[in-house]
């Protein structure tokens, strides 16, 4: 099953994505809904620390970017670029979780990560049918923001995918299951989980970005090819959806920007 996905409203979404950055599920749902987002209680530096996850720290470098040896300054660009990949990554598993948000909206999850270059899968939603016991689909999401998504997919994604399906992560998607069963009231989750098929009820969702160019005939199709194969099961249960994105690092740049001008708003 393959989905494009496509801003409708910018500035509504980068105010969601504040939200989400400080940990406000809920809030975020009433932007995406077109309401108000209602109070909310923002401790501490939860807003500084949000503003924090979505710059791109550069102090450290400037001297060694700007450097006479060749060396010295690849080494400083290299590792400006990878803080650049881990800032991107983050933002786009907020935009992920929007985008399952509205196409899912039945469904229960907990928030985006709140750091940078979690290892594992990046999300987990869970289809809990209050008509049958046990769960009828554990959704595992891997949301990658790359220049690059078919290397990516290749060297990264599918064997990810296939490490879980050898059960090489049930203790993690058993934690991640866990705890958004226990957000959800009247909800037994022992029970739940004793009644869920594990391996019939798991299925994966792929989000990719990808820059128009990158399409063929129309398609984004080939990036995915081999899901089948790594994923296995009914199709219903392998979602592939691409971000189609013209110069994916700097639209994440300025959609970064936005977020922080929302956050600072908020504070």
């Amino acid at each position: 099953m393959l989905t494009e996905w496509s801003v409708a409203d910018a500035d509504q979404l980068a105010n969601a994505i504040a939200w989400l950055y400080v940990q406000k599920r809920d809030h975020a749902a009433r932007i995406i809904q077109a309401l108000e987002p209602g109070a909310a209680a923002l401790p501490g530096s939860v807003v500084q620390d949000a503003i924090r996850a979505l710059t791109v720290e550069t102090a450290d470098l400037v001297v060694d970017l700007q450097s006479a040896d060749d060396a010295t300054r690849k080494s400083a660009q290299d590792k400006l670029n990878v803080r650049i990949v881990h800032r991107d990554g983050l933002l786009f598993q907020h935009v992920s979780w929007i985008a399952a948000y509205l196409a899912l909206p039945n469904t229960h999850s907990a928030p985006p990560h709140v750091r940078t270059a979690d290892k594992g899968f990046d999300g987990v939603i869970l289809d809990l049918d209050p008509a049958a016991p046990g769960l009828s689909r554990i959704i595992l999401c891997e949301d990658k923001a790359s220049t690059n998504p078919r290397n990516l997919v290749t060297q990264s994604i599918w064997p990810e995918i296939t490490a879980i399906q050898a059960a090489g992560k049930d203790r993690e998607i058993l934690a991640a299951i866990t705890a958004i069963l226990a957000t959800l009231p009247g909800v037994d989750s022992e029970a739940v989980i004793a009644a869920t098929a594990w391996e019939g009820a798991r299925a994966f969702r792929v989000a990719l970005t990808a820059d128009p160019a990158q399409a063929r005939d129309a398609s984004y199709a080939h990036l995915f090819a081999g899901f089948d194969g790594v994923a296995g099961g009914a199709i219903e249960s392998r979602m592939a959806e691409v971000m189609p994105v013209q110069a994916v690092r700097p639209y994440l740049a300025a959609l970064a920007n936005a977020v922080i001008l929302k956050l600072q708003a908020m504070a």
